[in-house]
């Protein structure tokens, strides 16, 4: 099983290194991913985090985004991270949003975004401003209003079932969804990582932008 966990407690990664990458092309289904993240400019820790890990014959990829910035949003992002870490795959993605809303009880809150990929489709959900867009246009995304942790409604799922060729690109509000995929299919997971974020990155907010690559 393969975890990535964003620590707040170090530094961010220098400004001009690359995405981190992650990949699981034997085993099916065979994911590719690479995203960066960064904090606020001004700030050292960052309210975003990233986890990708298998989780069982599926493929777990969230995006957290808590509210505000700075060492107190960072804390909530290490708890969502952990959270993530250690779940397990009952009932699909509500499932995991539901456990996270629990997790984030008497904190400021979060917004996320879970997706799960296994050999029968793909699946997604997201509560609060955290958004996706799918390359194919065949994964129909409608965002969940509410705070992890504070408020909960009834989360709307978006799936494709079925197995599904496809690029999602998944972001936080510190980056703009003025990017057109469609211009930029010929880049790799990693080298589009790095254009969405170099052109569209709001300096003041904690911003981060994830890549998938479903083949």
């Amino acid at each position: 099983m393969s975890i990535v966990r964003r620590r707040p407690t170090r530094p961010p990664p220098p400004a001009g290194a690359g995405p981190l990458v992650w990949a699981s092309e034997v085993e099916a289904p065979r994911v590719s991913v690479a995203w960066l993240s960064r904090p606020r400019v001004g700030e050292v820790v960052s309210g975003d985090a990233v986890v990708v890990r298998r989780l069982g014959d599926a493929v777990l990829v969230a995006l957290i985004d808590a509210l505000g910035h700075g060492p107190k949003a960072a804390e909530v992002a290490d708890a969502s991270s952990q959270y993530f870490e250690e779940a397990v795959l009952a009932d699909g993605a509500p499932s995991l949003v539901r456990g996270l809303h629990d997790r984030l009880q008497g904190s400021r809150g979060a917004a996320a975004l879970i997706v799960v990929i296994s050999r029968t489709g793909v699946e997604a959900c997201s509560v609060g401003n955290v958004e996706l867009r799918s390359a194919s246009g065949s994964l129909p995304f409608v965002l969940t209003p509410g705070v992890l942790g504070l408020r909960l409604r009834q989360p709307k799922i978006c799936s494709s079932p079925g197995y599904l060729t496809d690029r999602l690109v998944l972001y936080s509000d510190g980056i703009s969804g003025r990017f057109d995929l469609k211009s930029l299919r010929g880049h790799a997971p990693p080298e589009l990582a790095s254009h969405i974020f170099a052109s569209h990155r709001h300096d003041h907010d904690d911003a981060t932008v994830v890549v998938v690559d479903v083949a």
